[in-house]
């Protein structure tokens, strides 16, 4: 999760409850009203900047949506609001002066741009996805300075005719009546914005901001989703660029360069990461800061939006939006946690994530002969005849990390149905064994066929689909959201009635199916409580019932116990007691106790290596494995594993 995200985080979670839902409206009736009335209560000039402000405002809200809403913050969204602009212009050149066409064209221009542009941006993650946007935008500033036949080059395009609204409209040649115009879209272009955001898909950017491995895990094709929302601020951006065509006519790259960029950016900071309004009263403030105050004070405005910078930072870390959140106090914590480093996970913390299409390739320093092992692997795996009872088959499974082998020639099979248990000491290669048959870790070589398919080269949300589950060694949870709306979100893409998830309708009968899984773990009456705020023993109930709601055939734990309290193990182990028949499951567990009570097979791993497999009262009476792990005492009383 980037800076941006984490700062926005306990805003969001705030301003969705009552409080802030009640105080983000009277916010936003307010500017409205406001906004309305300006024209009678000020002069010329303050509308003017006004709608200069109300255009970079949709700037910045693409950029909010982005950066605090699905986790990506940019510095390029300049490239598609330049597209934008540079589109309106020229259809206004060629005749084509009608408002609303430029506002259209504009929008698909932006997200085309942004369509274009999507592969190398929406894989990446913390500072390496603000680098790439940041060159995109120089890239787009450097095109528009040299296209001069297209663009005017340095000296930009002017000379722009004045635009109609709608046809039969006369000419926007008055400010105030362009400054009606572009509130009026701009209105618009907000009100769909929040309609999606809160709608339940607005859950899906969530989920993938906050927990991008979850959402892997439950089948959600995290990549798309980002790329959809890239596409859509891209149309922000554009018509953004069109509203500016329609306040001053001209256009050159000096609108579009990395002090546009760095502005809106800080936007969005004042807002507060991901709200809308706090977005447009930020870049109000820094129109008004740059051409308003630094009247007095010509040459100036550098330093005055510096100063403003700073005061928003020590004053308000969380922005405008925090305050609703909690004030400066709380939005201080989430603004000092620092930019997790590209493709880290928030449940894992040695496993790197794979794509959505294929599982990642192993490393470079697995050896030049990789790609023809992996080749004649592949060819043996089809003469492998299945074992109809096998629900799992695992054969030569290695995963290296250069000349460490942290699983080295790993055979399993786990049989339909079977409660199965992986034991060993810390370094085994037990948590990497699962988070290889998950798809989070990839395959150095070996096969894993599931439920009769090879599935050693898909990803985790294919893997997810085919119906196998995995329960986190630490909770993986969307901590901004409720309890219900977790395992909503988890049964999401495995619903097993029609429908279009994102309606309203939909989402309640989604919802419906996770009260059922709560109450399977036990977490009904806290349904509406906030994941985040949850006890460690309640969030990894929680994280099992999110498992769950994929109606898996393979269930996946890791260390469920760590960190409980008695009550709590008590509890699991009649959670896990009361699987469905239906569901098998794979326990990776250091409490031998619980490993006795809910499984019926357990298989001992050292070194990454199988040691034993047997029941769990023969593993505890097998001389190796007392020998290396037992000692002489009661393996009940003892932690194995």
């Amino acid at each position: 999760m980037t800076t941006l995200a984490t700062a926005a985080l306990r805003a969001r979670t705030a301003l969705h409850s009552p409080r802030g839902i009640l105080a983000g409206r009277i916010l936003a009736v307010a500017a409205i009203v406001w906004l309305i009335a300006a024209p009678y209560m000020v002069d010329l000039f303050t509308i003017i900047l006004l709608s200069q402000a109300l255009s970079l405002g949709l700037l910045a809200v693409s950029v909010a949506v982005l950066g605090g809403g699905a986790g990506l913050p940019s510095l390029g969204q300049v490239a598609p609001y330049a597209v934008g602009g540079y589109t309106a212009a020229i259809l206004a050149d060629h005749g084509m002066r009608i408002g609303v066409v430029h506002t259209l064209v504009a929008a698909a221009a932006g997200a085309l741009f942004n369509a274009l542009t999507a592969p190398i941006v929406v894989r990446t993650r913390g500072v390496t996805v603000l680098m790439i946007t940041l060159a995109v935008g120089e890239l787009v500033r450097t095109a528009a300075e040299k296209w001069k036949s297209v663009t005017g080059g340095t000296d930009g395009k002017s000379g722009i005719p004045p635009i109609e609204p709608f046809w039969g409209m006369g000419d926007l040649v008055d400010d105030v009546d362009t400054y009606w115009y572009v509130l009026l879209t701009t209105l618009v272009v907000i009100a769909l914005t929040a309609l999606v955001l809160r709608s339940p898909a607005g859950l899906l950017l969530d989920g993938a901001r906050e927990n991008e491995t979850r959402m892997r895990a439950t089948g959600h094709p995290v990549t798309g989703y980002l790329t959809v929302t890239y596409i859509g601020v891209g149309a922000i951006a554009g018509v953004a660029g069109a509203l500016l065509i329609s306040i001053q006519r001209y256009i050159s790259p000096a609108h579009i360069g990395f002090d546009t960029s760095s502005l809106v950016l800080l936007a969005v900071v004042i807002g507060g990461g991901a709200s809308l309004v706090g977005a447009m009263i930020g870049a109000a403030l820094i129109v008004f800061t740059r051409d308003w105050l630094s009247g007095p004070w010509p040459g100036h405005g550098p330093l005055l939006l510096g100063l403003l910078f700073l005061i928003a930072v020590y004053t308000l870390p969380g922005g405008l939006a925090g305050v609703v959140a909690g004030g400066p106090r709380a939005a201080w914590r989430s603004l000092a946690k620092v930019i997790r480093p590209a493709g880290k996970s928030t449940a894992d913390t040695d496993e790197p994530e794979a794509d959505e299409t294929t599982a990642s390739e192993p490393a470079a320093a697995d050896g030049p002969d990789l790609a023809k092992r992996a080749s004649d692997e592949a060819g043996a795996r089809a003469e492998v005849a299945p074992d109809p009872d096998a629900l799992l088959t695992i054969t030569g499974l290695t995963r290296r990390y250069g000349a460490l082998a942290a699983v080295d020639g790993l055979d399993l099979t786990v049989r339909r149905g079977a409660r199965h248990a992986l034991l060993g000491p810390n370094g085994a290669g037990k948590s990497t064994v699962l988070a290889m048959i998950a798809g989070a870790n990839p395959v150095t070589s070996g096969s894993i066929v599931f439920d009769g398919r090879d599935v050693t080269d898909l990803a985790p949300a294919r893997r997810s689909r085919l119906g196998i589950a995995r329960a986190f060694q630490q909770p993986a949870v969307v901590p901004s959201l409720s309890v219900l709306d977790n395992v909503t979100l988890a049964a999401w893409r495995h619903a097993r009635r029609g429908g279009i998830a994102w309606r309203p309708s939909r989402y309640r009968s989604l919802a419906g199916e996770a009260a059922i899984h709560l109450e399977t773990v036990g977490l009904t009456a806290r349904a509406d409580e906030i994941a985040g705020e949850l006890s460690h023993g309640s969030r990894r109930l929680l994280d099992i019932a999110m498992a769950l709601a994929g109606h898996p055939k393979l269930l996946l734990l890791d260390e469920p116990a760590a960190g409980l309290t008695d009550t709590d193990i008590e509890l699991l182990a009649d959670v896990l007691k009361a699987l469905p028949a239906e569901v098998t499951m794979v326990l990776v567990e250091h409490n031998f106790a619980l490993v006795r009570e809910v499984t019926d097979t357990v298989t001992v791993l050292a070194s990454g290596q199988l040691l034993a497999t047997g029941t769990p009262d023969e593993i505890a009476e097998d001389r190796a494995v007392r020998d290396t792990y037992l000692g002489a005492s009661e393996p009940e009383h003892q932690e194995v594993g």
